[in-house]
């Protein structure tokens, strides 16, 4: 019985992946699809989605950092850029995705892991290539014509005596989904690298946001499955073809500023925020993981007062074997620049006192009063000054 299934699997799912609406013309700025076609309900989707998102309380409502992101959504955007929203999420992690109307979602994780403007207009770029190209839809449209093919490719088999055709077909249907979408990431690459680059960015830096990936996941220990999907192509895959890509558009000079990076400025729109974007991390609870995170960000930006001090709360929290100690050690370098947060006092005090260190402690917790004489847990920490707690 396993050949006949083979067989007409095979057959079927060629008929289903033939019978795929053709690829679909890219987006021209400023148009809708008409109200008449499928696409057009696809897109309503798109839009009740991102009406739920403008009123998330999760949603970054900062309108300095908000203008900047847009400000460079649409230096990569250029006739496009009337119809790209930028919506900033709060949440640990790397990600990124885009909607079929426009609406763009980048969550904070991402942007505390990118070095520059120039890294950001990398991965605005790809996001608008999905866009432009329609590849929500096209995906949405190929699975919904395999299934349809799937359905009656059951009835068929089991009228003639093969009722696991259906199952089979779902499998190869699946494969196929994967492929497609692979090689839709594989374009928005190159085509995120080809906008960014005419905008005047250093198109190096694309292949750069997967040097930070690559190091992020080597360092942590886990596996390149652990860390993106299978729709995704292999990271080492995508950052060659990204920098072959520069490379080629480098020797053509067919970049107008190629050195433009946008590091500084970068920096200070994010300054504000970036405590609490790292808190995120720490909150999130895989300490390897963030440790890993962190040591990539000391690595390439050098140490700071704000990441030595979270460097700490990760051992602190952890709580393994000699944390204690690491913790007590990343503070004290956290306290060696002139801007390290209050808190770290706190927390000094707070593994002091777990390790029996009664007057050590009281002391960190007097010297974070001082710092922070109108702290919200002002009464918890008089609590352990005085003993009570």
């Amino acid at each position: 019985m396993t050949r006949p299934i083979g067989l007409l699997s095979v057959l079927i799912f060629g008929l289903a992946v033939g019978a795929c609406a053709p690829g679909l013309e890219p987006l021209a700025p400023k148009s809708r699809p008409p109200l008449t076609t499928d696409e057009a309900g696809f897109w309503l989707t798109a839009d009740r989605q991102e009406h739920d998102l403008q009123a998330a309380p999760h949603r970054v409502r900062d309108p300095a950092l908000q203008h900047y992101v847009q400000g460079v959504a649409c230096k990569v955007a250029g006739a496009f850029c009337g119809d790209i929203r930028v919506y900033l999420v709060r949440g640990p992690g790397l990600n990124a995705s885009m909607r079929a109307n426009g609406a763009m979602t980048l969550q904070t994780g991402l942007l505390v892991r990118l070095a520059d403007e120039a890294q950001l207009a990398a991965v605005i770029g790809h996001e608008l290539g999905h866009y432009i190209d329609r590849h929500g839809f096209a995906q949405a449209e190929r699975s919904r014509r395999i299934g349809d093919i799937g359905a009656w490719a059951s009835v068929f088999g089991a009228a003639l005596g093969v009722p696991d055709v259906g199952s089979v077909l779902r499998t190869e249907a699946v494969l196929d989904r994967l492929a497609f979408s692979r090689d839709q990431e594989r374009a928005a690459d190159v085509f995120g690298l080809e906008r960014m680059s005419a905008a005047g960015y250093d198109p190096a830096a694309a292949a750069e946001v997967w040097d930070m990936v690559l190091a992020e996941a080597e360092e942590a220990g886990e596996t390149l499955a652990d860390r993106l999907l299978a729709t995704h192509p292999a990271p080492q895959e995508r950052q060659e073809q990204l920098r072959q890509a520069a490379a080629i558009q480098a020797a053509a000079g067919q970049t107008s500023t190629p050195d433009w990076r946008g590091r500084a400025t970068y920096r200070a729109a994010l300054a504000p925020h970036r405590r609490a974007f790292l808190a995120d991390e720490v909150r999130l609870r895989q300490p390897t993981a963030t440790l890993a995170l962190f040591r990539y960000l000391a690595e390439r930006d050098g140490l700071d007062a704000t990441l030595a001090f979270y460097w700490g709360e990760v051992y602190r929290l952890r709580g393994w074997k000699d944390d204690r100690r690491k913790a007590l050690t990343a503070y004290a370098r956290a306290l060696a620049f002139p801007d390290a947060p209050a808190e770290t006092h706190r927390s000094i005090g707070l593994v002091r006192r777990a390790l029996g260190q009664r007057r050590g402690a009281r002391f960190a917790f007097e010297r974070y009063l001082t710092r922070a004489p109108d702290a919200p847990d002002r009464a918890i920490v008089q609590a352990y000054i005085a003993g009570v707690l």
